[in-house]
């Protein structure tokens, strides 16, 4: 591992040891449920963890995390700081930056991450979770435009140009825009508008997926429980034992490698800075 996966890392034992504690279901997803399976830890060139729970399980996390928390580490989202408008929480160290370059002007904690996403009913009537997707897709696009967009090396003319425009505006507007919090709590009103009903699926609402992402997430609420542990690095985590069509549905072939070229983190992010090394595992 390097250092900033090793960090990573200790975020996870430490939100494993309080899952563990208050007997909270998660599952190790997306690039870490793949580096589980593919690598039994991380893959080489990632630099986040990303873990699953439902809803209900998100909701009694929020409410123990804060009491808790190791004070190496610090949970962040939208409740607790301003200008964060990503639709599921974070813990973050408070020993290693990695600031991430679209959202460094915001003044939000830039710590090493692990992402932990709730997953939301769906509704069973086709037409109505389409109808939600697109509604979905609307707030999320305009997160995309008026806090995410910044121009990366890769980018070419005039995608680099129109992106320069918005990142301009937004790094002088997106601080005062009142449309921001009234579109985030339109989306999580939105994405958790099912929950209460008696429908069979569930999926990562909140997140901004393209429609691969949004079909291969789709789950049974007894598969979100359902897991199995498997090697994670040097500790064992536990991983929806749907894992074969859930990593089939968003990678297609998971166990071959990606060309060379795709081998890198979809993070644009500053140089890692550490703040304190005291604490540090």
């Amino acid at each position: 591992m390097n250092p900033i996966q090793q960090e990573e890392f200790n975020i996870l034992c430490e939100f494993d040891r309080i899952c563990k504690k208050h007997n909270l279901k998660y599952s190790l997803g997306y690039g870490t449920m793949l580096g589980a399976v593919r690598h039994h830890g991380f893959i080489p060139w990632d630099d986040d963890v990303d873990v699953i729970m439902s809803r209900d399980e998100y909701n009694r996390f929020l409410s123990i995390v804060d009491e808790e928390l190791n004070d190496n580490y610090s949970f962040v989202d939208n409740k607790r700081e301003k200008n964060y408008w990503y639709g599921f929480g974070k813990i973050r160290s408070n020993n290693i930056l990695l600031p991430e370059k679209s959202t460094e002007y915001l003044g939000i904690k830039q710590g090493v991450w692990i992402d932990i996403f709730p997953f939301d009913s769906l509704p069973d009537d086709t037409h109505l979770a389409q109808l939600q997707r697109d509604n979905l897709k609307k707030y999320h696009n305009h997160f995309v435009a008026f806090v995410f967009t910044h121009p990366q090396s890769g980018d070419k003319f005039p995608k680099k140009i129109v992106k320069s425009l918005f990142c301009g505006f937004n790094r002088v507007f997106a601080k005062v825009n009142p449309t921001l919090k009234s579109n985030f709590d339109k989306m999580i009103e939105e994405a958790t508008k099912y929950n209460n009903s008696n429908s069979k699926y569930l999926n990562g609402l909140s997140l901004n997926f393209t429609d691969r992402e949004y079909t291969g997430s789709i789950i049974s609420k007894d598969e979100i429980d359902n897991t199995i542990e498997v090697k994670f690095e040097s500790s064992e985590f536990p991983i929806m034992s749907c894992y074969d069509k859930f990593l089939t549905g968003i990678y297609g072939d998971y166990m071959s490698y990606p060309p060379l070229e795709d081998q890198r983190s979809v993070h644009d992010v500053s140089e890692m800075i550490v703040v304190n090394n005291k604490n540090m595992k």
